[in-house]
């Protein structure tokens, strides 16, 4: 039994857990361990080594669980047990040690008896794992039985904990409405717990939310949230995911200098627990920065540091990041000037079944744009029907309006220059207003040959400018040497447009 001094410090420890304060939990878990005898060292070594883990220490969470003795394990009575096969298996985790750490969970749940909190915290941590191998079945049973003993439990912090992945997860297959339904129950439950870990969390997964739906100014607000909670905590893997996030969306918005900041920023930021997962998309949107500046060698840099840091394609990478780094690759090979070897891979992307249908779309709009380099417009113009069938503009406005410019180029190369100038307007619409300040500049660009080849010198002149200045903006150094070389001599625009076959 904890003395009652002791015992004070345990439930200090606890509440400062709950609301993600791990520096104040660490405090006072040191403490107790200090103080306390055999028989209650190992509960406080089982909240340290939490803690430590919430931290992002795994070290130290390491070295806490590891000088627990076997005669204190043994002493460990309640849910104690459960609770230590729990940051066991968690350990375990987040070592990237998967049979592991299902084992020690699966422990964890068979250890918990009738304790709902503690049946609801190890089933939630027995879900994580399997999402990485990818048994939907498994994943899905886990994640009910965890909510409703939580619910049960009243543990508000892991119920908000639950909803939030589970919305992740929801967002990763299409279901995007459901998704915004249990991201909505996750912030609440987050609130009312006072846990701001959480909290910036849910924050960050809205962000990814918003910008997948091509919301960028409500993403960029989010992500700013979810950063400025995580910097108040300073500490743990928090803080360098919401940069990561918060730069991949203001590389989307044009915001280059605050983008590579922001993306510089989390490579410091970075702690042992999901190091290799957050390493990874950092690199992945720093090879984004480098394709839209033109600087080909730096993207292909930060492709092989984003595989390394994901492990080998195909093997333990987490597909939502893998589909990421082969669509860039297939951008760069076109960009290059391989029209065939971008297409190779978005057909690859495209027809395999584990690419989720948002990510097919991508795939289908980079095989496009490969068939429009290499100037095929009929196959193009094929699959635009194909493809335009798939399409929302008011789910995904921006990719729409990709499709649109893709469609209004097509028309542009058999002629129909009227048909192409309102596919492209439509397209340079849309984009101003999504914010996507890279992709408006290529649809104004592509509109002005529109108006040149039917004579609108003047107008055409205006949209190559406005198209300039935001290029200039964003350094995109390769696409602002083009288009100033076509502004001072408009016959490359005519040369753009040939061969052409005319209806």
């Amino acid at each position: 039994m904890a003395t009652a001094p002791l015992q004070a410090l345990f439930d200090l420890a606890a509440h400062a857990l709950e609301t993600g304060d791990t520096d104040a939990a660490i405090a006072t878990l040191v403490a107790s361990v200090s103080q306390a005898p055999r028989a209650s060292a190992g509960p406080a070594r089982i909240m340290l080594t939490e803690t430590y883990l919430l931290h992002g220490d795994l070290v130290k969470a390491a070295d806490s669980i590891g000088s627990l003795i076997d005669e204190e394990a043994r002493q460990l009575t309640g849910t104690w047990p459960s609770a230590l096969a729990r940051v066991r298996g968690r350990l375990a985790f987040n070592r990237g040690e998967q049979a592991a750490a299902i084992g020690w969970l699966e422990q964890a749940v068979s250890l918990a008896g009738s304790d709902s909190r503690a049946l609801g915290q190890a089933r939630l941590a027995l879900a994580q794992a399997y999402r990485k191998t990818g048994d939907a079945s498994i994943l899905r049973e886990h994640l009910a039985d965890a909510a409703v003993a939580l619910h049960r439990a009243g543990d508000r912090r892991t119920l908000a904990q639950l909803h939030s992945f589970s919305a992740t997860v929801l967002a990763q297959r299409g279901r995007l409405d459901e998704a915004d339904t249990a991201f909505d129950r996750a912030e609440g439950l987050a609130r009312s717990a006072g846990a701001t870990d959480v909290l910036a969390m849910v924050y960050g997964n809205q962000a990814n939310m918003a910008a997948l739906r091509q919301r960028l100014r409500q993403a960029h607000v989010l992500a700013e949230r979810a950063v400025a909670l995580e910097q108040r905590r300073r500490g743990g893997p928090g803080l360098a995911r919401s940069l990561a996030n918060l730069g991949q969306i203001l590389l989307r918005l044009g915001e280059l200098p605050r983008a590579e900041r922001a993306l510089h920023e989390a490579l410091d930021a970075r702690c042992a627990v999901q190091y290799h997962e957050t390493s990874g998309a950092i690199y992945d949107t720093l090879a984004q920065l480098a394709l839209l500046r033109g600087d080909y060698e730096g993207a292909d840099e930060h492709l092989r540091a984003a595989l390394a840091a994901f492990g080998a394609y195909g093997r333990n990478t987490g597909g939502w990041y893998a589909w990421s780094l082969r669509t860039i690759a297939a951008r760069v090979a076109i960009r290059r000037g391989t029209p065939d070897e971008g297409l190779a891979i978005a057909d690859e992307l495209a027809r395999s079944p584990a690419t989720p249908s948002t990510e097919v779309l991508e795939a289908e709009l980079i095989g496009i744009e490969a068939l429009l380099r290499a100037r095929r417009i009929d196959d193009m113009l094929a699959r635009l029907r194909h493809t335009g069938q798939h399409l929302n503009r008011d789910a995904a406005p921006a990719r729409w309006a990709e499709f649109q410019r893709l469609l209004g180029e097509a028309h542009f190369h058999r002629g129909d220059y009227p048909t192409a100038e309102r596919h492209l307007r439509d397209s340079v619409g849309v984009l101003d207003q999504a914010g996507d300040r890279y992709q408006a500049a290529m649809s104004r660009w592509a509109l002005a040959r529109t108006q040149q080849a039917q004579g609108r010198a003047s107008a055409a002149d205006e949209l190559l400018a406005t198209a300039e200045a935001i290029l200039e903006q964003l350094g995109a150094s390769h696409d602002l040497d083009s288009l100033r070389a076509e502004r001072t001599d408009p016959q490359r625009a005519v040369a753009y447009a040939a061969p052409r076959v005319r209806q």
